[in-house]
């Protein structure tokens, strides 16, 4: 049922600007519908514009000309509705639709589908069923060009043991940040995968991707797979599957069997569930697939929360090895000009940092090894890290005047971010001083006895790098001393570490020195320091001779 409200035109400065403004409500409770994809078609039934109805079911546009016929919404749960418009149809007031309630997976439609797929009795169900998604899956795909968000987007890759569960390493980085767009969308169309499969082999190794909400819309994926209903799932309440799968079987091209989750009484998207097939069977136990979760939000907004992809990993150096590995996708935050706002339950890492004096070690620098994430240390010594994918971690202290030097003070403590629960803990951390102080105890090597003028507690220390920031560890340094009346050499040609990095531990605080820098292939190098600090830190960065 639906019926439009009689109105006139209202028009704005530019002539043929008009605004079209209108709700969209349940024809027999008459409650708001968010979420409900309205299109404005024209003579041809082309579309022209794309809304979703906010929290309060209200959809607006402003028209540019007057080429709009009919107003379609669809809505998943809802019979899809049309509403005319004619030259009598009068636009000042507000336009009210009312749409009725269906029972899913119950209202025949006519769906084209892969004339290879099998004749099943579920058959024209699960054609009505996937009509009935579709206006879920349109509700994703029109989401980010008509309400974009600013997001902030993480991604981990993991390396499992064996074929369980335990994560054994982890990276994480920040996909993006502050940014409008998609929360997630596949690297190809609907028709490639239809084509090619769901696997590419890169040359580097197996790229493997997963299908999206747009995929399964495109009339491409359903003429290409077969669609079935699932069958009841004990961990799935009040959800109805519809599964897919590849109407047949091509030696070396890897497809996926799946099934998109709806939950009946939200009439809304749940996830999609997928599984690799065409695999070499030694890869069945790790379960290669992977899964999207969807998240309906107040204002109409269906999007992604977070998503993986689980697939099988060889050993270089033993191609008879496997081992799982996963790439994984979380949203983090997300925000929109309405007010509305999405904030993942993630992991937090809460630190209280001090001294060997016990001190507060405020303004001290903690990373996470192999991840984007970091954090400062307020004058309290407190840090506190945020948004962390679920799984292990290891910390590493960086002292600010090591930072130059791309030097961890490393920590012994690991961790495991869960979600929704802090993990708190005391460090004790290594300032660059106590760094300077093991490496001058450890001894330089083959630097020669210093005068007895020299001699004192002024700590120099450096790091000697390539353009790219790698350790030259084959260059030679000397060591000289300067003042009014020139420079005089403490020492000449010592060796640096493998590292890279250089130290001498025998200045008198406040002076002057040169350090000059050679290394085979290499230009010379040379560099100045005045021993104000302690340690006093200085980088050399050498250049390839031409």
């Amino acid at each position: 049922m639906m019926f439009i409200a009689s109105a006139g035109v209202a028009r704005g400065a530019q002539g043929q600007r008009q605004e079209l403004r209108g709700t969209v409500r349940d024809s027999v409770s008459q409650l708001a519908i968010p979420g409900a994809v309205v299109t404005l078609l024209d003579s041809t039934a082309a579309p022209v514009g794309r809304t979703i109805t906010n929290e309060r079911g209200q959809f607006r546009f402003v028209l540019l000309a007057n080429a709009v016929r009919r107003i379609r919404v669809v809505r998943l749960g809802f019979r899809p509705s049309d509403v005319r418009l004619t030259a009598a149809t009068d636009l000042s007031n507000e336009i009210r639709i009312s749409v009725v309630a269906i029972p899913l997976a119950l209202q025949p439609v006519a769906v084209t589908a892969s004339p290879r797929c099998p004749r099943r009795r579920d058959h024209t169900l699960a054609l009505a069923l996937l009509e009935q998604a579709r206006a879920g899956l349109l509700a994703t795909v029109v989401a980010p060009t008509d309400k974009p968000a600013r997001m902030k987007r993480l991604r981990a890759t993991r390396t499992k043991a064996g074929t369980s569960e335990r994560i054994v390493h982890q990276r994480v980085k920040i996909d993006s940040i502050g940014k409008a767009f998609g929360s997630f969308g596949a690297a190809r169309t609907a028709a490639d995968f239809v084509r090619l499969g769901f696997m590419v082999d890169s040359g580097d190794g197996n790229v493997y991707f997963g299908p999206d909400a747009e995929v399964l819309l495109d009339d491409a994926f359903s003429s290409g797979y077969c669609f079935k209903l699932m069958p009841r799932e004990r961990g799935r309440p009040n959800q109805v599957g519809l599964g897919f799968t590849a109407p047949d079987r091509k030696d070396g091209r890897v497809d996926v069997d799946g099934a998109l989750w709806i939950d009946t009484v939200a009439r809304a998207l749940v996830d999609i569930a997928y599984q690799y097939v065409g695999m070499d069977d030694r890869m069945k136990p790790y379960r290669p697939g992977g899964q999207i979760f969807f998240r309906s939000m107040p204002n109409g907004v269906v999007l992604i929360d977070h998503w993986v992809i689980r697939v099988v990993g060889v050993e270089e150096t033993a191609p008879h090895r496997l081992f799982g590995a996963e790439t994984w996708g979380e949203l983090a935050h997300a925000s929109w000009p309405d007010s509305t706002r999405w904030d993942g339950t993630l992991g937090t890492l809460r630190l209280q940092l001090v001294t060997d004096d016990s001190l507060p070690a405020a303004g001290a620098v903690v990373r996470l090894e192999d991840t984007d994430y970091f954090g400062v240390a307020d004058s309290t010594g407190r840090v506190e890290i945020v948004d962390l994918v679920p799984g292990p971690y290891k910390v590493a202290f960086v002292d600010p005047d090591l930072a130059a030097l791309n030097v961890d003070a490393a920590s012994p403590l690991e961790f495991v971010a869960t979600r929704g629960t802090p993990f708190v803990s005391r460090l004790t951390v290594k300032s660059a001083l106590e760094y300077a102080d093991e490496r001058c105890r450890e001894g330089t090597k083959n630097v020669g006895r210093p005068e007895a003028a020299f001699q004192g507690n002024g700590y120099l220390l450096g790091r000697i790098t390539d353009a790219k920031g790698e350790p030259i560890e084959s260059a030679l340094w000397s060591l000289s001393y300067r003042d009014f009346m020139g420079e005089r050499q403490i020492f000449k040609d010592a060796e640096v570490g493998s590292d890279g990095i250089f130290q001498f531990c025998q200045l008198q605080r406040g002076s002057s020195v040169v350090v000059d820098v050679r290394a085979k292939g290499m230009r010379d190098a040379s560099v100045s320091a005045t021993l104000t600090r302690q340690p006093t830190i200085v980088t050399v960065q050498m250049k390839p001779r031409d």
